[in-house]
């Protein structure tokens, strides 16, 4: 995604979650948390609040001479903050013996003058897991706390379920279909530990049992040139295919942007199914009108999720069974068949044009988008529907670097030439699998590709095309110049031969020099 958008991202802000709230003394149990209000002007959250102390903590910043260095959306959100970063300064022959942390403060106004935080220790952002973690106090508490960022499925995975709203996925499916780029936030109280075990402490035992603080979302815009370029590929029925680390929602909608995924062709979700389906592939209609789920399980009952139906078509699409939760058949006529219950039992789609219709339309006009769990549990089964999905899929989301790998290689085994364009130390392993790699970086995947581009655009993708099949097209047509070259010497030396006559060295020469260079 990072290659086809600006380089730098713009915080767009936070949606804070209120954490659970005791009921009363009447009640029983706590109320649930819930999303509230988003935030753009992060200045204007409480400074003592977990979610600030995230913000400011949770980030691999460094000072070098003065400017604040690292990750640029670490940087934007550390920023936005408006709060301050110092790093202690230590003689440099003394640093090595001595652990310091470093500090960060709000602004000198107000009452949060004398907070200050500390970052005592930090497991750095892993790809594979798709987070970080920091350890860190406030100077005027005797605990330490725990704060995590990173991907918010995986966020989710280690908070404590009720601290995570009830509507957690419809809210960040309503940032993420917009293209917003959506971290996840979370905290925990060390209160048993202390300071000399804290340097002991695994990641395992830190990050678990957190709380969920609320979502972090960035707007990053698309490039000026970036759907220029891929109708340009496009028209020269070169296939394009996006394979990003960012959430799938994101992904569709940056691919819809950039018209990787045109407005006339359907883009399907993938997944395996729960229970006992879980071989099956299942199938979901991304970027729909929202309609009530009630309408489907009235027409089409299903055992199961109340709010997922399945249809059967038959003969007219290939397995897996298509699977479209938010499909509204109200609107079909004739109406489906209803029993003594008042409920369809089956509905037989060929009788409906509409849906029949749009069916037969999706064997030229769709693709697929799947996240990394699914394509590795594609290539780990060598499910037969693999090769279908490789050939179909547009957007493979949520991708660690060795399945970018695997993807590529997959691809080549198809018989695909396969070229891969990427900006990060993740797309090493990818670029140097793929025929050509052409890297955006001039540091770490500079080094696994063959290719370079100055450019921090897609732009270089099909200027190194266009070189590379005239560079084709010339040495074809040199090697057709001395093959006729060669033919027709060897047809004028044997019509001489048939008079018992030869072509001189002078004449050899006079040709070579003259008619042919």
């Amino acid at each position: 995604t990072g290659t086809l958008t600006e380089d730098g991202m713009d915080m767009w802000g936070v949606v804070p979650v209120t954490p659970p709230l005791s009921s009363g003394s009447g009640g029983s149990g706590e109320a649930p948390p819930t999303f509230r209000n988003a935030v753009t002007d992060l200045s204007t959250l409480d400074s003592e609040s977990p979610l600030t102390l995230a913000l400011v903590t949770c980030h691999s910043l460094t000072l070098i001479e003065g400017e604040l260095l690292g990750d640029p959306l670490d940087l934007k959100m550390f920023q936005s903050t408006g709060w301050e970063l110092e790093e202690p300064s230590v003689a440099d022959s003394a640093k090595y013996d001595m652990v310091l942390p470093t500090v960060v403060r709000p602004p000198a106004s107000g009452n949060s003058k004398s907070l200050e935080v500390a970052v005592l220790r930090q497991f750095p952002f892993s790809s594979k897991l798709q987070r970080m973690t920091v350890i860190g106090r406030v100077l005027s508490e005797s605990h330490f706390r725990v704060f995590a960022k990173g991907s918010p499925e995986m966020i989710t995975k280690l908070c404590t379920p009720e601290t995570i709203p009830s509507d957690f996925d419809a809210m960040l499916k309503q940032y993420t279909q917009h293209g917003y780029r959506v971290l996840g936030l979370a905290c925990a109280d060390l209160r048993s530990v202390k300071y000399a075990k804290l340097h002991r402490l695994t990641r395992e035992e830190v990050e678990k049992d957190l709380h969920f603080l609320g979502l972090l979302v960035f707007e990053n815009k698309i490039k000026e040139v970036s759907p220029v370029m891929i109708a340009t590929l496009r028209s020269a029925a070169i296939r394009c295919l996006m394979v990003t680390g960012d959430n799938v929602e994101t992904a569709t909608s940056v691919s819809r942007q950039v018209g990787l995924v045109s407005s006339d062709e359907d883009l399907f979700l993938l997944h395996f199914g729960a229970g006992d389906r879980a071989s099956e592939l299942e199938w979901r209609e991304l970027h729909l009108a929202p309609v009530a789920c009630s309408s489907v399980t009235q027409v089409l009952p299903t055992k199961g999720s109340p709010g997922e139906s399945r249809i059967e078509f038959g003969a007219l699409v290939p397995e897996p069974p298509f699977v479209q939760p938010d499909l509204d058949l109200s609107c079909l006529s004739p109406q489906p068949h209803a029993g003594a219950d008042k409920e369809a039992d089956v509905v037989v789609v060929s009788q409906y044009g509409s849906l029949h219709q749009k069916v037969q339309r999706l064997h030229n006009r769709y693709q697929f988008a799947l996240s990394g769990n699914t394509f590795q549990k594609l290539a780990d089964l060598d499910h037969p529907s693999l090769p279908h999905v490789l050939t179909r899929g547009a957007v493979f989301a949520r991708m660690s670097p060795e399945q970018k790998q695997v993807l590529v290689e997959k691809l080549q085994e198809l018989g695909y030439c396969v070229g891969m364009c990427g900006d990060g130390a993740n797309d090493c392993g990818a670029l140097r699998c793929a025929h050509a790699g052409i890297s955006l970086s001039e540091a770490e995947a500079s080094v696994a590709s063959p290719f370079t581009s100055k450019e921090p655009d897609i732009s270089c993708v099909p200027k190194l095309v266009a070189e590379g099949r005239a560079a084709l097209v010339t040495s074809f047509g040199i090697f057709k110049y001395m093959a006729c070259y060669s033919l027709t010497q060897f047809v004028s030396v044997m019509i001489l031969y048939s008079i018992d006559n030869n072509l001189g060295d002078w004449q050899y020469l006079f040709i070579d020099l003259c008619l042919i260079t």
